[in-house]
């Protein structure tokens, strides 16, 4: 792949030509580890992403080179042979913009600097995850610390588990972002000291050294008393624990010494073996039940047996202490291959697999010991290994046990070889000729020679102490290693408040062409406030009592001792700052390298060129990517001013769309254009609401908890909508696109942000569609049985589903539309016909106007219509339906907005209507014993006016759920063709084919009604039953869950419209509109989210819930993926879907 840098004005050079470089390496890609003498090939770095079998040929007639910002700040792009340095000379010289200095620099292992650096690229990315994993030990967690958490979260483990995941994985956010500009064994010291200077790097440096040198001396005396524990347990011997921790200073040691590669692929064995034995219990105890039974709320907060909001937030403390030790992989930095890439991946990977292993085992453990026994559960001796021998046999506890060791051995040797990489650290800082020494490093092995040494006497020292005071027996190592373990953490969460702080100045400073508002603002201050949170949990509402306290003021005046150092070296003019710089550089003298400080120091390019005047490397492919100001393209050739190729004739500003009606399209056929009016957008978002359905299926529901009060309530409900259909009409002005949402929050809050808002509107839209599917399916077959013979399956009534609606979807929408259109004014004209006779006749008790109010002796009070609004919202989802058509409408950006709120007002006014005239028909003191199962809206056809009337009621119930389905599958298709435009090749870019005839996109129909089928295969087979009993009871679970990604979508919606207009159409911004209605609107969806889970919900909804939680999760971790290595396919995303 190759490509050029453009400018305003082209890149020129002293004598106003372009500038060439002909042969020789421009830059040396090193991700294979091996030397590249080729000097006809130019790799490009492994920080750019863009890669042609490693190689790219410099063109003789014009410049290539990768993007600019790549380079800012970037000194990771020597090769192991030859180095060249671009230096770019300001614009008042007269001389070349680019020139080349060489350096030869051999590289040679055995030649290192004075015998102070370690071995470069010895480590790949399993080691660091290896590395990151074994310092947290998840099975160390599930043996040792699930007591402490149960006793206070009590069934709600698992939950407590999610949580504090979430916290560590906005903390891996900050230490990935660091780890892309910065790689260095000192981690932390040196990331706060690029963040918030040298002062406070110092201190950070300081509590590093504080809390491992505490926490490694814990780990020991954990390995060892475990150890000493099942020795004597499984035999006749008394075991003392010193023992077993003079073995592991020694072991750990010596490999360290070795190596850190055999140490770290040990670890990797270790943790398979011990895995594989917990994944084996844990599956046997919820194979069997356990104790009382699987206990599914244990993944939610509410329970019988959970801790409550107190307890849960007091078990967070435990979890982070679970949890520490995943971001030992940052201090790998300097003996890592590719380390800006691996060391992000590994801190994230280490969260995500510890947090999903331990989420599983702990919930295991639960289930085992039985969620009414959780609370007690300290009573039990070794839990653990008392499970294995109860649901397994004798023999397996031993295996249980030898994982604990396996467990605990792995944490040693995290974190021996984390103090030996930060001690090293400290070494190279050259501000003591004794703390020197410890930079000194083996010859032979290149590994932290006397930091090994001197970190294992110190820990020698330490255990004597213990020993001697204390004890060699494991009666009292247990007390010490909870001390130890409660002082230990508390610097580490310091630190990584300090660090969440950091990150901020650093990227919007140092980094700004880089910088996120999200992810380099918002995110690091929720993590700080997260972990601050955690910090206080430590000191409230459980107060510490001694010896804990006496350890806090131990800890408070080291902390003190360090920023009375702090001042002192900082009294010494240039200290810190060349501590800090000795640190980070690999111990690098100033005097040694000032000769070469031309060509070794970090470029500024602020005073060598204009941004302004040279944009980003545009890849020169076939593919399309997304335009941006000011560029040409290579091979598809687009110029701004001369824009002939492909006949696109506006080029987007930011904050804007490409106006679809300029477009010839990038594809050879895209969607249908002009055939949809505002009728038929108003029949699509009237029909996803499905006036009759919900009418028929959804009144008794809300009646059950507003009582009276439904018309009322159906009136607030519409409201809360009409605050989201403000939103999407400002939006509609400005952006249309068949993506909708995903456009809006795109341009409003971000690429991530955006991909993640398409992620959960399409769980959402999918489950809404499949229980329409079985709204249909069920009221088509009852209504069969009822009137024939027959005991109609829904089975067959699937078949109307998977062939009558793609068709009608594959010939053209308006096709669709016209026919929604029909069969909704024949529906509408027969709930006409028994509301008004309902009205006329009185129903059974008289007329009832207090209906329309919250009051009345049947209304069911303010609790009650908060109930019913969670209803309500459910059967008004789908009003947004007609933002999917704004490729296929004419005029879209005035008759979406339009459509909307006309859908709204239309189905609110009718609602109001008709489930007033249920109230007067069922009669206001019956309100609360009616019978779902009977049909009542058919009952009172039959009782009002006659059998036959009701028959036709039935029919008009079928038809409104034929409508319904209709505009979902619509809906839908419609986004995952969206999605298939994101890729111009493989799998995902077919689902953005259309037929060459009606311009529809078949291959998404067909991809929607495969999947239909197979979630019908599955749940068949899961219900083992194929009649209408089945099918509405997933019909409840699944609208109830997929009603819960929408409500999110609609929430962040509102919050990305502020931002979208205040910054790109400020010309158009009004505070009540633009700001004040957006923020009341994303407060009463939040409201409503709420109340879908309090009052707790019932089984089996709890393992939907987990269900969608889990999908959640996986959209996060992909998101984040996709900023992280695929940056490109998330800015093409909002291009290419807009189209």
């Amino acid at each position: 792949m190759s490509g050029r840098i453009v400018s305003k004005d082209a890149v020129k050079s002293n004598n106003g030509k372009k500038t060439t470089l002909n042969g020789g390496d421009l830059f040396s890609n090193n991700s294979d580890n091996k030397n590249n003498n080729n000097n006809n090939k130019n790799n490009i770095n492994d920080n750019i992403n863009i890669n042609n079998d490693n190689k790219n040929n410099i063109d003789n007639d014009s410049l290539k080179v990768p993007l600019l910002s790549s380079f800012i700040n970037n000194s990771n792009y020597n090769n192991n042979n030859n180095s060249r340095k671009m230096v770019f000379k300001s614009e008042e010289d007269d001389s070349d913009i680019f020139s080349s200095n060489d350096k030869n620099n051999n590289n040679n292992n055995n030649n290192n600097n004075n015998g102070k650096e370690l071995k470069k690229n010895a480590l790949g990315l399993i080691h660091c995850i290896a590395f990151s994993i074994g310092g947290v030990g998840p099975t160390t967690g599930i043996l040792f610390v699930f007591p402490q958490i149960a006793m206070v979260a009590g069934s709600s483990v698992p939950f407590t588990l999610m949580i504090a995941t979430l916290c560590c994985l906005s903390m891996s956010s900050t230490i990935s972002t660091f780890g892309r500009y910065i790689s260095t064994s000192s981690s932390f010291y040196s990331y706060v000291s690029e963040g918030l200077g040298k002062e406070m790097g110092f201190l950070t440096g300081w509590l590093m050294l504080i809390g491992y040198l505490t926490l490694s001396v814990q780990t020991v005396i954990q390995f060892s008393s475990t150890t000493a524990d099942v020795i004597s347990r499984n035999t006749d011997f008394h075991c003392p624990w010193i023992i077993a921790a003079a073995f592991v200073i020694v072991f750990i040691s010596g490999l360290a010494y070795v190596g850190i590669n055999p140490a770290l692929k040990l670890s990797l064995i270790l943790v398979i073996g011990e895995t594989l034995v917990i994944l084996v219990f844990t599956l046997i105890v919820v194979i069997k039940g356990g104790d009382q039974g699987n206990y599914p709320l244990a993944f939610t907060p509410v329970g019988e047996y959970s801790g409550g909001v107190s307890g849960i937030a007091r078990g967070l403390v435990y979890c982070v202490l679970v949890f520490i030790g995943f971001e030992v992989a940052a201090t790998l930095g300097a003996e890592t291959r590719n380390p800006k890439k691996n060391i992000p991946v590994a801190v994230v990977g280490s969260v995500v697999l510890t947090s999903a292993w331990m989420v599983w085992a702990m919930y295991a453990m639960v289930v085992a010991c039985g969620a009414a026994n959780l609370f007690i559960i300290s009573s039990i001796n070794s839990p653990a290994e008392t499970f294995a021998r109860k649901y397994v046999s004798y023999w397996f506890s031993i295996l249980v046990d030898i994982a604990g060791i396996s467990s605990t051995f792995n944490v040693c040797t995290s974190a021996f070889n984390n103090l030996f990489r930060i001690l090293y650290s400290i070494g190279k800082s050259d501000c003591n000729h004794i703390i020197n020494k410890l930079a000194i490093t083996s010859k032979r092995f290149q590994t932290p020679m006397a930091s090994i040494i001197a970190f294992s006497s110190l820990v020698t020292i330490s255990l004597a102490i213990v020993a001697s005071i204390w004890g060699i027996y494991t009666d009292n190592s247990w007390r010490i290693y909870g001390y130890l373990s409660y002082i230990g953490t508390i610097p580490l969460i310091l630190i990584f408040i300090i660090t969440n702080i950091a990150v901020i100045p650093y990227v919007k400073n140092k980094q700004p062409q880089d910088y996120h508002p999200f992810y380099h603002l918002v995110l690091p201050l929720i993590s700080a406030i997260l972990f601050s949170a955690v910090l206080v949990g430590n000191f409230y509402p459980d107060v510490p009592q001694k010896p804990y306290s006496y350890l806090l003021i131990a800890l408070g005046g080291l902390i003190v001792i360090g920023v009375i150092l702090m001042f002192i070296l900082r009294s010494k003019k240039g200290l810190l700052e060349k501590m800090s710089y000795m640190i980070a550089h690999d111990g690098t003298s100033s005097s040694s390298s000032s000769s070469s400080s031309t060509t070794n120091s970090a470029i500024d390019f602020s005073k060598h060129y204009n941004h302004d005047d040279i944009t980003e490397y545009i890849p020169t492919t076939p593919s399309i990517n997304a335009p941006r100001n000011n560029f040409i393209y290579d091979e598809n050739f687009i110029d701004k001013k001369n824009c002939k190729t492909r006949e696109i004739n506006n080029f987007p500003n930011e904050g804007e769309l490409i106006d679809n009606e300029n477009i010839n399209s990038f594809r050879d056929f895209g969607l249908k254009k002009n055939t949809i009016g505002i009728m038929e957008c108003i029949a699509l978002s009237v029909g996803g609401i499905g006036l009759s359905a919900a009418t028929f299926f959804v009144y008794p529901n809300i009646a059950a908890s507003a009582g009276t009060s439904v018309p009322f309530t159906i009136f607030f409900g519409a409201l809360c909508c009409l605050t989201v259909a403000n939103t999407i009409s400002i939006f509609g002005r400005y952006l249309s696109s068949s993506a909708s949402f995903f456009v809006y929050i795109t341009k409003g809050l971000g690429n991530e942000i955006g991909f993640l808002s398409l992620w959960i509107l399409l769980i959402g839209y999918l489950a809404i569609m499949i229980s329409a599917m079985f709204m249909f399916v069920g009221s088509l077959s009852d209504v069969i049985t009822r009137h024939s013979d027959f005991h109609c399956p829904w089975i067959l009534c699937l078949l109307i589903v998977v062939t009558i609606i793609p068709t009608l979807a594959y010939i053209g929408i308006d096709v669709v539309l016209k026919t929604s259109i029909v069969a909704m004014i024949l529906e509408t004209l027969v709930i006409l016909g028994l509301s008004f006779t309902i009205v006329i006749k009185g129903g059974d008790q008289g007329n009832y106007p207090l209906a329309f109010t919250p009051a009345g002796e049947y209304s069911g009070g303010v609790s009650g219509i908060a109930t019913g609004l969670v209803f309500c919202t459910f059967i008004f989802v789908g009003f947004e339906g007609a933002a999917t058509l704004g490729q296929e409408t004419r005029n879209p950006k005035k008759n979406i907005p339009i459509a909307v709120f006309g859908s709204i007002a239309f189905a609110a006014t009718w609602f109001i209507w008709a489930m007033y005239s249920l109230v007067v028909a069922v009669g206001p003191s019956n309100i609360f014993s009616i019978d779902n199962s009977q049909f009542p809206v058919g009952l009172y056809a039959k009782r009002y006016i006659g059998f036959w009337y009701s028959v036709i009621i039935d029919i008009a119930g079928v038809v409104s759920t034929f409508g319904v389905i209709s505009s979902w599958f619509n809906i839908v298709f419609r986004i995952i063709y969206s999605i298939g435009k994101t890729r111009e090749n493989g799998i995902i870019s077919y689902l953005g084919k259309t037929n060459k005839r009606f311009k529809t996109p078949h291959v998404a129909i067909i991809t929607l009604t495969a999947f239909i089928i197979l979630v019908s295969a599955i749940i068949v087979g899961s219900t083992k039953s194929i009649y209408t009993e089945s099918s509405w009871e997933v019909y409840n679970y699944i609208s109830f869950t997929g009603t819960i990604p929408v409500i999110i979508v609609f929430i962040i919606t509102n919050i990305a419209v502020i931002r979208y207009v205040k910054v790109f159409q400020a010309k158009d911004f009004q505070m009540f509109r633009h700001m004040i209605l957006p923020i009341f609107s994303s407060v009463l969806f939040t409201l409503i989210l709420c109340g879908n889970f309090y009052p707790a919900p019932k089984f089996p909804i709890p393992y939907f819930l987990v269900g969608l939680g889990i999908l959640l999760l996986m959209g996060i971790c992909l998101m984040f993926y996709l900023h992280r290595f695929n940056k490109e396919y998330l800015k093409n995303m909002l291009f290419q879907m807009s189209l």
